[in-house]
């Protein structure tokens, strides 16, 4: 059992999950984007939340055949931590590229991309020549400089490229592409993301081939979400904006049954205790268990008071992060950290119940309330009523306090 218990993929549960036995939640964002692929998504949520986890469970979900006939789209995976665009030219070419790549794949992978070969698809080899031979086979103009290694597509030569890559997809049974892109943090912080963002909407609003055919997911956080507010993104009010959270009591459960079960222990008389200390935050949960199996792995008594505290220290700079001591931008604000205090005395409250307690406007209040249950340290009980959610979290604020 030792040698089982050392064996934790993702880095311990630190890195995104990319295996589809292994990840639980977000059901509801899965089944719509599913059912309506070809729309545009700003995916929202604070660190460690599951941002990236969440949208490679969109690609092997999107994979699948369609349920209730729905339309079906092809996943292209980007992350923008690894690849970095530098113009707007650079980007569709980027995302021609791991189009044809994503394809590549895929039909390299025997049989249907199903849930249980997903791992497998991840693990074909992507060779930048598909795209190369792709393009040249079509004629479109690919600029290449050899000293930077720059590929840029125009519009023109991109929308013929994806038009060509569509139809050969609508081959086996997916009428149109929908690009995820992970850490778009990085797309808002350059001079061109205007242009890019409004070149997403053109493509919806103006391209009647390709509008009903593209879809596209943006994830990120605080810099995605002011850059859409203050600098008035031709994407705000136009695209949807879900916000992930923690996760549902259900889902929960699942997550820590299954590790439970995994590890051959028999805890399930504290799941509810894990549940109220990391009040379903994925990534809390998933520690706080790496923790238990720690200590029966060393045949330890279980002290459960000395773990509480343990956890606090060790989340002391995931906190910090979120409480934003040093005044980051991803932090929380001024408005969010009072509202999270107000929330604090009465275990659960009401925007107009929050109102009372805080000198705030009505929608600094509610737009508090929305960062909070989006970073996942409260949770949203329905559409007027939130609560506090980890109490390990908790703890720590009080203890800034002191």
């Amino acid at each position: 059992m030792a040698d089982k218990l050392k064996d934790r993929p993702f880095d311990n549960f630190k890195a995104a999950v990319t295996d589809p036995p292994h990840f639980f939640g977000r059901n509801k964002l899965i089944e719509e984007v599913q059912q309506f692929p070809f729309r545009i998504r700003v995916l929202l949520g604070g660190k460690r939340i599951g941002k990236t986890s969440t949208l490679r469970a969109l690609e092997w979900n999107l994979l699948e055949p369609a349920p209730n006939k729905s339309r079906r789209a092809f996943p292209v995976f980007i992350s923008l931590r690894y690849e970095r665009p530098n113009s707007l030219d650079n980007l569709r070419y980027l995302m021609i590229d791991q189009l044809r790549n994503a394809i590549d794949r895929w039909q390299k992978t025997p049989g249907l991309v199903l849930r249980e070969k997903y791992q497998q698809f991840l693990n074909q080899f992507e060779s930048g020549e598909v795209t190369i031979s792709f393009l040249t086979a079509i004629n479109a103009k690919v600029k290449i400089n050899n000293l930077g290694r720059e590929h840029l597509l125009d519009k023109t030569d991109f929308q013929k490229a994806l038009s060509k890559t569509i139809i050969d997809l609508q081959k086996w049974d997916f009428e149109g592409v929908c690009f995820l892109f992970d850490e778009a943090v990085y797309l808002v912080r350059e001079g061109w993301a205007n242009s890019a963002l409004s070149y997403f909407r053109s493509i919806k609003d103006d391209d009647m081939e390709l509008s009903p055919l593209f879809g596209l997911v943006l994830s990120g956080y605080r810099a995605l979400k002011n850059y859409q507010q203050e600098v008035g993104s031709p994407l705000y009010g136009f695209a949807d904006f879900p916000w992930l959270g923690a996760l549902e009591d259900s889902e929960a459960k699942q997550l820590i049954i299954h590790r439970i079960q995994e590890q051959q222990f028999f805890l399930n008389d504290s799941v509810n205790t894990i549940m109220q200390w990391t009040g379903n935050h994925p990534y809390l949960t998933q520690q706080m268990l790496n923790s238990i199996f720690d200590i029966y792995q060393t045949n330890a008594k279980m002290n459960w008071e000395a773990l509480f505290h343990k956890l606090i220290r060790q989340h002391d700079v995931d906190f910090s992060v979120w409480w934003n001591k040093n005044q980051q931008s991803d932090g929380f604000s001024d408005a969010e950290r009072l509202v999270y205090e107000a929330l604090i005395k009465n275990r659960r409250g009401t925007i107009k119940e929050m109102l009372k307690l805080v000198n705030l406007s009505e929608s600094e209040v509610e737009d508090a309330l929305v960062v909070l249950s989006g970073t996942g340290v409260i949770q949203r009980l329905d559409e007027e009523c939130y609560s506090i959610g980890s109490l390990l979290f908790e703890t720590w604020v009080k203890q800034q306090k002191k």
